[in-house]
């Protein structure tokens, strides 16, 4: 077998690094600190820039490239899914059903879809897109991107502010948390990780859908997507403390697994 890193280095980073990030030295305070402070920042450097958006899409379709993705019509494709699925959350929602798969079942029953319907474009949902929607809920191939992991600390974040806002009697501290909230969740943060969330989705779809239509399992395609788009909330304890400290660990160190074992093994 192939020596991917330096046994020395290896060493290093698991005695030295690792225990210093999620030891003593770094409390539960200093680590929820972090992680506000890098969630912020990586909003701002990621989802309010175009350039940032494109990059992804080509590190996105470069990665299914050599996954063995073969089928491009699938993204446009995967973008009348993702429109579907879109309304069937909204019925989901106004409609007071539960579960992903009655709510889809029940649009396409009712054709709610377009018209005097859910959304603004007439769409009929065939038993091919209702078989591929259910695999794709059942497998988590969307909302597992970067930025529904960013969306996710948002959240925590928020709910966490809110709670403190209830205990605070100072106006200035209260002025102070409503700003921090309103910094890392706002109209425009909240647009631009709406388009990141859309690309990622299209892709991690359009692969998964590939797969299928290739002949594999849903499993297998399922472990093909994840394997080569990455599944972002697939860490262990030690590596979400890490990420606090460095906000695009789990890019790094997913894909530099996957392309040191492509390059080893071609």
């Amino acid at each position: 077998t192939a020596k991917l890193v330096d046994r020395a280095i290896a060493d290093q980073i698991t005695s030295t690094i690792i225990p210093k990030v999620t030891g003593e030295l770094m409390s539960g305070k200093i680590a929820r600190g972090l992680n506000v402070w890098t969630t912020g920042w990586a909003t701002w450097v990621t989802v309010l820039r175009p350039a940032f958006h494109m990059r992804n899409e080509v590190g996105n379709l470069f990665n299914m490239v050599i996954g063995g993705f073969k089928n491009p019509k699938l993204l446009g494709e995967s973008i009348r899914l993702q429109y579907i699925s879109k309304q069937v959350r909204t019925h989901m929602q106004k409609g007071g059903i539960f579960k992903f798969e009655d709510a889809l079942d029940d649009l396409a029953k009712k054709d709610l879809i377009g018209g005097t319907g859910y959304g603004h474009r007439k769409t009929t949902i065939t038993p091919k897109d209702a078989y591929r929607l259910r695999l794709a809920q059942e497998y988590g191939i969307v909302g597992s991107s970067f930025f529904n992991d960013i969306t996710k600390d948002i959240s925590i974040f928020e709910n966490t502010k809110k709670r403190e806002l209830e205990t605070l009697a100072s106006r200035p501290k209260q002025l102070l948390n409503t700003a921090q909230r309103k910094y890392i969740n706002n109209i425009l943060t909240r647009h631009g990780r709406a388009l990141g969330t859309f690309f990622e989705d299209n892709a991690r779809l359009a692969m998964f859908i590939d797969g299928l239509e290739q002949g594999l399992a849903p499993s297998a395609a399922a472990i093909r997507t994840k394997e080569f788009l990455f599944d972002y909330g697939d860490l262990s304890r030690t590596e979400e403390h890490i990420k606090n400290v460095s906000r695009f660990y789990t890019w790094m160190r997913k894909n530099t697994v996957l392309q040191a074992r492509l390059m080893v093994s071609n």
